[in-house]
């Protein structure tokens, strides 16, 4: 089981170092619907096609379309919304992005990057729009405007089989894996810093990625990993017999979005995307999809 994960964490770390691409449609019943790119943040700010146009006024929509790709920062090590399918970026989102790409009649071109990095990305003109499993946060929409809602989760805790953890209050003088940025880090932190784990003796350890820090949880670094509810099951369904997976979650739903830029007119045309799949059920086919793909690479 640890050898399921490292090669996936191998494969995840090797494309975060790597450039490609390609374009797709948004059908769930083919992974070749959602070639593109996975570059680092370092060599995204270099390519051609997306600049700092979106401060400036001019129509997002008319420079996507003028350059022909659309470009989306994500980072895959967040199955089965993200992830690395053999050799390209797949999941929920990269083949969501990949119908807005064919809606505006561009190629799809995926940069892979630290989550945590995503958003300054984005602001800073070197992507169009960000897929990567994100929950809605006020902080955030500080920063970025949100899409409509296409997906609702929650923290769950991935544990050792024989582990007797099955609350937040059991995680009080604990060893927590989170990976940095996401809505669990950000909601362990505060109930260490001033919550329900305050003075317990719980500490925080925050990782690149989800896989990152399963791995320190099967080689006994860590008592426990708090992630999103699907990559959870994921990472756990990869690992059966070596991990398992909270009975419920730890804290209250939270509403996943796509994010673009501040007042870009390319959020009307991801709304108009989205409400389509949600109506047609395509939404939920591609998260039915891409768990049964990521279980099956174990």
């Amino acid at each position: 089981m640890k050898k399921v994960l490292a090669m996936l964490l191998a494969a995840a770390m090797m494309f975060s170092l790597a450039a490609c691409g390609g374009s797709s449609s948004s059908s769930a019943a083919s992974t070749d619907a959602a070639s593109s790119e996975a570059g680092s943040s370092t060599e995204a700010s270099s390519e051609e096609g997306s600049s700092e146009e979106a401060s400036s006024g001019e129509s997002d929509v008319a420079r996507i379309q003028a350059a022909g790709e659309l470009v989306m920062l994500t980072n895959c090590g967040f199955p089965p919304f993200e992830y690395i399918d053999g050799t390209e970026p797949a999941g929920v989102d990269v083949d969501i992005c990949a119908a807005i790409a064919e809606e505006l009649g561009v190629e799809l071109r995926v940069v892979d990057m630290d989550f945590d990095g995503v958003i300054n990305a984005l602001v800073s003109g070197k992507g169009d729009i960000i897929g990567a499993g994100m929950t809605i946060t006020e902080e955030r929409l500080q920063s970025v405007d949100f899409s409509d809602v296409y997906f609702t989760s929650a923290q769950y805790m991935i544990l050792p089989p024989d582990s007797t953890i099955a609350s937040l209050a059991d995680l009080a003088g604990k060893s927590i894996g989170v990976q940095t940025g996401t809505t669990g880090d950000l909601f362990i932190d505060g109930e260490i810093s001033d919550g329900a784990l305050k003075d317990t003796g719980a500490t925080l350890k925050q990782y690149k990625t989800g896989l990152e820090a399963s791995l320190d949880l099967l080689n006994g670094r860590l008592d426990v990993v708090v992630l999103d509810q699907f990559p959870a099951q994921t990472i756990v369904s990869q690992n059966e017999g070596a991990l398992k997976l909270s009975d419920g979650a730890i804290n209250d739903s939270e509403s996943y979005a796509l994010a673009v830029n501040k007042g870009s007119d390319l959020l009307p045309v991801v709304n108009e995307v989205l409400a389509g799949m949600l109506e047609d059920g395509s939404i939920d086919e591609l998260v039915t999809f891409h768990t049964e793909n990521t279980a099956d690479a174990a």
